[in-house]
């Protein structure tokens, strides 16, 4: 709101002059002001023309409009699938809110198990490498899973930058800290030994 009042004060400042000389050039300005946000809906404004030609701007908040705006602030619609049998919308607010883990799973899917445009020459391979994908998804759901149950509500140092605590680590940060692990093989008189690396203290 204070953005829009802004331009419209620096408009009332500059009429007549520079690039708001006619009157659609100062209409398309000041509409452009309005359309940038949703607050330009709760302004008004009334420009005149002298018989000398002189522009007069006058503009102003429209109260009815920002009484309602104040109304339903904060508040939003939530449609929902449910049987039409009556739910408590306490019950109807927690499976909404629940919708939030499935995204972050398509987003690990995306990001950490780098799912990425590939081509494959049958339907049957697509969804072998789905499921494959799948697998690996459930992994690490599991694995999120474990390590905040272990934790048993307190926080995990080592994964953020500078030792923050981490109070509900996800998998793929679990698993980024213990990428540079892996296995030594030292050789010894033609024998061959596999050690796994030993994670360091941090």
């Amino acid at each position: 709101m204070d953005k829009i009042q802004g331009e419209f004060e620096a408009v009332a400042r500059n009429l007549g002059r520079y690039r708001l000389q006619t009157r659609e050039a100062v209409v398309r300005r000041l509409e452009g002001a309005l359309a940038r946000s949703d607050e330009g809906a709760l302004f008004r404004y009334e420009l005149t023309q002298s018989e000398a030609g002189a522009f007069a701007l006058r503009f102003w908040l429209d109260s009815a409009a920002l009484a309602r705006w104040q109304q339903l602030e904060g508040v939003y619609v939530l449609k929902t699938s449910l049987p039409s049998r009556p739910r408590p919308l306490a019950e109807v607010l927690r499976a909404y809110r629940e919708q939030g883990q499935a995204e972050r799973r398509f987003h690990h899917l995306k990001g950490p198990l780098a799912v990425a445009p590939l081509f494959l020459h049958n339907p049957e391979r697509r969804a072998g490498l789905l499921c494959v994908l799948v697998w690996a998804l459930m992994v690490l759901a599991l694995r999120e899973r474990q390590v905040r149950r272990s934790l048993k509500g307190k926080p995990l140092y080592g994964l953020y930058p500078e030792g923050r605590p981490r109070p509900a680590p996800t998998g793929p940060a679990v698993v980024e800290a213990f990428r540079t692990l892996g296995i030594v093989l030292v050789n010894d008189g033609g024998t061959a030994a596999r050690h796994l690396a030993q994670p360091t203290s941090e």
